[in-house]
């Protein structure tokens, strides 16, 4: 998992650097959430979207306007709502306990993580919004986990 977790901060690394687009770091991310099925892909995503912090909100923004950002971060916070349900412990599944959709000893930690992701995401838009975005801004608004 630490590889595709290191791979996830070099995809970031590469939209900054400007060697991806943002729709297909997008499209990374979005890849990951449609197929989420692990706690770990919940990091891999917040990997993607604390590292490249709100240069690709900013984009969103720049190219269609603030109502096409807020309409993004909606669909985006609505999406990790509705998979959450889908995370699995892997550790915990290979252990024979547990069925789909439960989460045993680590639901408190999936929610807090998604959370906190998503208070991420609406802390972009305010930069983005009141025109202070910077690249690395995840820097200050929390660790990268």
């Amino acid at each position: 998992m630490t590889s595709a977790l290191h791979l996830c901060s070099f995809i970031a690394d590469l939209y900054l650097e400007k060697f991806l687009s943002r729709p297909e770091t997008v499209g990374c991310v979005r890849t990951i959430l449609y197929n989420l099925s692990l706690v770990d892909h919940i990091t891999a995503i917040e990997k993607i979207l604390r590292r490249a912090g709100t240069a690709l909100w900013r984009e969103s923004a720049t190219v269609g306007g603030i109502e096409n950002l807020d309409k993004e971060m909606e669909d985006f916070e609505a999406q990790m709502w509705r998979v959450l349900q889908n995370a699995q412990d892997y550790g915990f599944l290979l252990a024979g306990r547990g069925e789909q959709g439960d989460l045993g000893p680590v639901t408190g930690i999936v929610e807090g993580k998604v959370e906190g992701l998503v208070k991420f995401v609406r802390q972009c838009r305010k930069f983005v919004c009141e025109g202070k975005a910077a690249d690395g801004i995840f820097l200050a608004i929390g660790p990268e986990r």
